[in-house]
């Protein structure tokens, strides 16, 4: 059981877990919130079951929300991973409902601006200087992608496609980034599923999860239309950018709904028994509860020396 002196958790009544429950049972289990479960389940409880996360909105209204808390520990917003990312997804979305020959530069640096001055509107205005420092931060990406990625060459067949399945018994629900048709002399054409992380480049476990996600989405696709596509590719806009791309092979796709699915069941027995244990790692350093978690602050002074645990 969640320690007396954790407030948030150990107050959650029964009602709330069996929201959460009932949610899953109906919606559905994205990618992202199983991740978080793998990561810390503590912070899973704290977003998904305690508000105002427990609403269970899109994966933007939800990476707002954990924004908003950073942004109370922290007031310097402009640059931070989460607003960035999601201004950098509607302007990527925007771009290839261009026709290609239009996917230029200027286009792309136009479609910034406009995402500044919605996120402006939205916040009730911005300084010239801080317009100019959300731009910058979004454009720094843009470039990236472009260093990447030759726009005028994409062959989009769905954007930011929505999707609700059942894999194995589990119901999943998401967003794919982008399903996009690839030539090629050998292989003939064939569907690419690319998801956009803002992001460095990553290895390691943080690799791994990345790529199981995209997998799941091949699966998902593969589901949805009778067939699968042959790639996977995920484009990293941070520092250092990059690209990878993998093969999807039955047992990578199976292996990633397994994978899914057990997860499922652990969330579904932390509700039962309320029972969700921190899992502290270098991660801590940016989770959004971290002043209320005992062993995150000791995480933290651990990997990172105490530092401010909402820095840009």
């Amino acid at each position: 059981m969640c320690p007396a002196w954790y407030p948030h958790v150990r107050t959650h009544s029964w009602k709330a877990r069996r929201r959460a429950r009932d949610t899953i049972a109906k919606r559905g289990l994205s990618y992202s919130s199983a991740q978080n479960f793998r990561q810390c389940p503590r912070r899973w409880c704290e977003k998904y079951v305690k508000g105002p996360f427990s609403e269970w909105g899109d994966r933007a209204t939800i990476d707002k929300a954990d924004h908003a808390v950073l942004e109370k520990r922290n007031p310097i917003i402009i640059g931070n991973s989460a607003i960035v990312g999601i201004a950098v997804h509607s302007v990527l979305k925007e771009l290839m409902g261009f026709n290609p020959s239009y996917r230029t530069p200027e286009l792309l640096n136009r479609l910034a601006w406009d995402a500044v001055h919605s996120r402006a509107k939205e916040k009730g205005g911005y300084t010239l200087e801080k317009s100019q420092r959300f731009h910058d931060a979004i454009w720094e990406k843009l470039k990236a992608y472009l260093q990447l990625v030759d726009p005028a060459t994409v062959r989009p067949v769905a954007v930011e496609m929505s999707f609700a399945v059942t894999l194995r018994g589990t119901k999943i629900r998401g967003v794919i980034d982008l399903v996009e048709t690839v030539e090629d002399p050998d292989k003939g054409s064939y569907p690419r599923i690319t998801d956009y992380k803002s992001g460095k480049l990553r290895s390691g476990l943080s690799a791994k999860e990345s790529k199981q996600q995209v997998a799941l989405y091949a699966a998902v696709y593969g589901q949805e239309t009778g067939t699968l596509p042959k790639e996977t590719s995920l484009v990293y806009l941070g520092d250092p950018p990059g690209v990878t791309t993998d093969t999807v092979t039955v047992d990578r796709v199976v292996g990633t709904v397994v994978t899914h699915t057990r997860t499922e069941e652990g969330i579904l027995d932390g509700l039962e028994r309320d029972d969700f244990p921190a899992k502290p790692s270098a991660l801590c350093h940016w989770c959004p509860f971290l002043p209320e978690c005992e062993e995150g602050l000791e995480s933290d002074r651990k990997h990172c020396g105490g530092g401010d645990a909402g820095g840009v």
